[in-house]
């Protein structure tokens, strides 16, 4: 019997694995995921460098300090006129759309798991992409990823992505932030398909 629950813990694990290799495949073997590197008169990369760590959550992603202890609707009319609040920029669930598929319940468990992950080696290699150990002979674009989170029900993947460009190689980090880029995929049958993506621009 404990060899069974080896065997099927061995299955899962790979399984996760599997999935969370494909999101990293589609995120950046899917160009569409990147226009936001046109903006400011930019040129899209012709190859997409990844940090070879990948980044924590920003989990504001999924729910809002705000909202605790609140009424999440109060606090959503009350700063409508808020730019600059993490619920334009980052809450992914602004998409009245997307906001349909999740119970406020979810998004705080997906909040949880996502305070919970780690930064952990990657690599990554594709047509269009790879992973690099340093920014430090980079120019132009390079993004740092977060390690994807599949939701409990196997239904819906994210990624969280930071999009940096630097001018020359020695210009310093905090000059270098130019935008966000959080992904949001569903399952539809046996593949993944993307539904939604939150741009942010950062002047």
């Amino acid at each position: 019997m404990k060899k069974f629950f080896v065997i099927l813990t061995l299955l899962l694990a790979t399984k996760v694995f599997g999935q969370t290799e494909e999101i990293y495949r589609l995120t950046f073997s899917d160009k569409s995921n990147f226009k936001l590197t046109t903006r400011l008169d930019h040129k899209l990369p012709k190859t997409f460098f990844i940090i070879d760590t990948t980044e924590a959550w920003n989990s504001d992603r999924f729910w809002l300090t705000d909202f605790d202890n609140k009424n999440k609707e109060q606090v959503i009319k009350s700063i409508q006129n808020d730019e600059h609040h993490p619920y334009f920029h980052s809450y992914l669930f602004s998409d009245t759309v997307l906001d349909k598929f999740f119970s406020d319940k979810e998004k705080q468990k997906l909040c949880k798991k996502s305070k919970a992950l780690k930064s952990k080696p990657i690599h990554l290699k594709g047509s269009n992409y790879k992973t690099i150990t340093s920014s430090r002979n980079t120019k132009g674009f390079y993004f740092v990823t977060s390690e994807p989170i599949i939701s409990d029900d196997k239904e819906f993947a994210f990624i969280d992505l930071t999009v940096f460009y630097k001018e020359t190689y020695k210009q310093l980090l905090n000059d270098t932030y130019f935008g966000t880029i959080g992904i949001v995929f569903q399952k539809q049958g046996k593949s993944w398909k993307r539904i939604a993506k939150k741009d942010w621009l950062i002047l």
